[in-house]
């Protein structure tokens, strides 16, 4: 028949009650550590990957879903002039109020408008024809 004996010493803090023989056949029977690959998807409860396990750079471009970045994801100021494709921006995405330009037979065209004093356009020595001059 086995011999009992008890290892556990309830006077000693939490973590330390084990005897090391006690430790010992622990770790052989139950090892804590895991192996490289051990924890698989299956294996994860749903939600248990927080924000703070991530570890700094784990979501890269190919990790982030197709229309997975939306409006709320984004900083104040974050989408700057240099990030927008060119014609990304066009007068139907902009909207209301967006004033657009085109010649008589409806092809686009640059056109400023320059709020200016009579007196000044008169004094132009040439007037610009993409140039719009409200004359104030």
């Amino acid at each position: 028949m086995a011999k009992l004996v008890p290892y556990l010493d309830t006077e000693k803090p939490v973590g330390e009650r084990l005897s090391p023989q006690m430790q010992q056949e622990i770790e052989e029977v139950a090892p804590s550590g895991l192996t490289n690959g051990a924890v698989t998807t299956a294996k994860l409860a749903e939600k248990a990957v927080t924000t703070g396990k991530l570890a700094d750079g784990a979501v890269t471009t190919e990790k982030i879903a197709t229309d997975g970045v939306e409006a709320v994801n984004l900083a104040p100021g974050a989408v700057t002039t240099a990030k927008l494709d060119d014609d990304a921006v066009t007068a139907d995405k902009a909207g209301t109020g967006v004033v657009t330009a085109h010649d008589k037979d409806g092809n686009a065209i640059t056109l400023d408008v320059v709020p200016i004093t009579a007196a000044d356009w008169g004094a132009l020595p040439s007037k610009n024809p993409n140039v719009m001059y409200a004359v104030i």
